[in-house]
């Protein structure tokens, strides 16, 4: 569902997302040199972090926002004072918070307040009410920064922020796995068919970082980017995030991007990130061959032998280039076979992923279903193994790109600005 609101001629909607850049700092000063730096950005959002403001009185207050409104002049502005009860920088009495929020309305000089519509909501509809009657818009959020809770929950808690009144429904999660980030995605998808007003939806940290560069799958209508200093974790540098927007928005794969390298450089993990910033499919070779033979790639090598796992694997690769579009994961030893490398070729363009012999043990260290490395879990054997497969990897490759920093985010632009 595709509601929208347009706000100094910025369309904000579930289909066209938008990036924000927050602005913290401690004194006037501080404020008005980091917002003098976000401008340059050009973001299509700002939004001022008012809790990392050691002010006095409210007078302080609004002469920030006199300020900043001659800063970023028609950009619109997103006033914020977020709680320590949902990770912020102070704590306020229920009063300070409405009479602030409503004050900062009244002034014009913000275009939405944001309000902790979830974890207040015995007065955030009274509230969000009065900021109405102001004149400013809402941002109604829920923060958790321990865990992601389940799917139904993110729903039900976007449905009764709406239900308090918000122009905007806001959650952001901490996640603790892969999984979490994939429920964040899926609830985030669901919720923006069911509400009436534009979502924002994230999951934070390194290992959520990916969430704020898929809008195309979550429908997320605003992504928070880093400005000067990142006010959440997780938030990716401005210029690379509104690059990869872009990109995600007009990605067109004529050819299948394929993924090779050594066992533990990242192939199912930068797979699995491109896939939520493209919208294409994702298919992981291994799997492929484990859902068609019934058995475990350990169980194919024991009764068949690597001769035998690699014949199915040429069949299955020549099963997959059939058709274009997809994000394709190879094993580890895929383009050993010159037969193989031919078949990527036809239709494909190969990234080959690599990372140090250390940072590939650090990885893979833990996994039993890597059968050669069986009885050689070590740097020394890792790295002779590398080196007998590399001039092989290297000549299958059309680019290289480089995961030992384990930033997905970069990995996949890495990828994509070559596509």
């Amino acid at each position: 569902m595709d509601r929208k609101i347009i706000v100094r001629d910025v369309e904000i909607s579930n289909e066209n997302v938008k990036i924000c850049v927050p602005i913290g700092g401690g004194c006037f000063d501080d404020i008005i040199e980091e917002a003098n730096q976000v401008i340059e950005m050009q973001p299509d959002i700002v939004e001022w972090r008012c809790d990392d403001f050691s002010y006095k009185n409210y007078e302080e207050i609004m002469e920030v926002l006199v300020e900043l409104r001659s800063i970023i002049w028609n950009t619109p502005l997103i006033f914020t004072f977020r709680t320590a009860e949902e990770g912020g920088n102070k704590t306020i009495s229920e009063e300070e918070y409405k009479k602030l929020n409503i004050l900062v309305a009244k002034s014009g000089l913000a275009d939405f307040v944001d309000v902790e519509a979830y974890s207040k909501a015995d007065y955030s509809k009274e509230l969000i009410d009065d900021i109405h009657s102001a004149g400013a818009k809402v941002v109604g959020s829920y923060h958790d920064f321990d865990k992601t809770p389940k799917k139904e929950l993110i729903v039900d808690v976007l449905k009764k922020i709406e239900k308090q009144g918000a122009d905007i429904c806001k959650i952001a999660v901490m996640p603790n796995t892969n999984e979490d980030v994939q429920t964040l995605i899926e609830a985030s998808k669901e919720a923006s068919e069911v509400i009436d007003v534009p979502i924002v939806t994230m999951s934070m940290g390194d290992l959520g970082a990916i969430t704020r560069v898929c809008s195309k799958l979550s429908k997320s209508s605003i992504t928070f980017a880093k400005g000067v200093n990142a006010s959440a974790p997780g938030q990716i540098d401005c210029k690379l995030l509104r690059e990869l927007v872009e990109i995600s928005k007009n990605v067109k794969a004529e050819k299948n991007i394929i993924l090779i390298g050594f066992m533990g450089t990242g192939k199912t993990t930068i797979s699995d990130a491109l896939q939520k910033i493209t919208g294409l499919t994702e298919i992981d070779v291994d799997k492929y061959i484990v859902e068609k033979e019934g058995m475990s790639i350990p169980e194919i090598f024991e009764q068949y032998g690597e001769k035998g796992f690699r014949d199915r694997e040429t069949e299955a690769l020549r099963e997959i280039q059939k058709t274009s579009g997809k994000i394709v994961s190879c094993g580890g030893g895929a383009v050993l076979k010159e037969e193989n490398v031919e078949i990527l070729k036809e239709n494909g363009v190969i990234f080959l992923l690599t990372a140090s012999p250390q940072v590939i043990l650090d990885r893979v260290k833990d996994d039993d279903q890597r059968p050669l490395l069986r009885g050689h879990m070590n740097v020394e054997y890792i790295e002779e193994l590398m080196e007998k497969r590399r001039a092989k990897y290297e000549a299958a490759a059309d680019y290289r790109v480089d995961t030992d920093c384990s930033d997905r985010v970069k990995s996949c632009y890495d990828i994509l600005v070559k596509m």
